[in-house]
């Protein structure tokens, strides 16, 4: 025993090897993880843009108020054009958008380590050269020079404030980068009909999203292939789909054959298309009287075979 301990040093002993902690080094494994660093950088979008004190500083000279309150000094001073270093708009507004910087930096940085497609890695990247442009648009807007840093080395941002020249540069090379311009113009352009399943919770809102860059004529053919096959998508189904659609390879065929496959909670799934069964019933029958009718021929059916092995 004596001996076994003498041979083991301090620095064995304290070696840490912390497998269940998050470090750049082994994120971004998966499409998944890829996809979760950009929620992230939505969750930081929208601190910035749903609390008020970080509005502050935009709103300045506006009569934010007239309530003499304690709790609306920091307004206060701001509508007088005289914020000190502490005033709670002027903080929150800094660091709420340093924050987006921070976490737009991480997926610039590293969304090339994904074992994933071109196309999804462009989109990631675009999103967040096109969030830190925002982020450094507001912040030079109201500070004037300000830290320019695009690789978290100074994590609480305190370096040399950048000329605002510099700023503007570096905002618009981001915006006019091949992945910024390569984004879709709108994330809510799906038709009407999408749009209404998403509302009632029939399609999940990151399939959706996925399924946003098809262009109208693939979003009414994957409709009619989801009808079809009465599946709803599942996001790897989607994010597959809007890759043929780039790649050209798109059609309802193509949309039924990836929509008719089996999930592993649907092992035991038959499905019917809508068109072989219409012609059996009546053009007013809903969906359930079909089911309904369906389900009562096939027990009377059952019945006439059991009577028929009785015999």
């Amino acid at each position: 025993m004596t001996a076994s301990l003498l041979t083991v040093s301090c620095a064995d002993l304290l070696q840490e090897d912390p497998q269940g902690k998050l470090t750049p080094e082994n994120y971004f494994s998966t499409q998944e993880e890829l996809n979760m660093s950009v929620y992230s950088l939505y969750s930081k979008v929208n601190a910035s843009q749903t609390r008020t004190n970080p509005q502050y500083p935009q709103w300045q000279g506006d009569d934010i108020t007239t309530n003499p309150g304690s709790n609306k000094q920091a307004a206060a001073e701001i509508d007088r054009f005289a914020p000190v270093n502490s005033n709670k708009g002027v903080k929150d507004c800094w660091a709420d958008h340093y924050a987006i910087i921070k976490a737009a930096n991480f997926i610039i940085l590293n969304a090339s380590k994904t074992p994933t497609d071109e196309t999804s890695m462009k989109q990631a990247i675009g999103q967040a050269k096109f969030w830190r442009a925002y982020a450094y648009f507001m912040l030079v807007r109201i500070f004037g020079d300000i830290p320019l840093t695009l690789d978290n080395e100074n994590d609480d941002f305190t370096m040399t404030p950048s000329p605002v020249e510099k700023v503007y540069e570096q905002i618009v090379a981001d915006l006019t980068s091949e992945e910024c311009e390569s984004l879709p113009e709108s994330y809510n352009s799906l038709i009407p009909e999408l749009l209404d399943m998403v509302d009632k919770k029939k399609i999940a809102f990151n399939p959706a999203v996925e399924l946003s860059y098809l262009d109208e004529s693939q979003q009414r053919d994957f409709l009619e292939a989801m009808n079809d096959t009465q599946n709803a998508p599942s996001l790897s189904q989607a994010q597959r789909l809007k890759k043929l659609a780039q790649e050209g390879h798109f059609s309802y065929d193509v949309a039924f054959a990836v929509m008719g496959e089996e999930k592993k909670d649907e092992l035991d799934k038959v499905v019917i298309k809508n068109d072989t069964l219409r012609k059996y019933f009546p053009r007013s029958y809903t969906p359930k009287q079909m089911e309904d009718t369906i389900i009562k021929l096939l027990d009377q059916w059952q019945r006439k075979q059991q009577r028929q092995n009785e015999r």
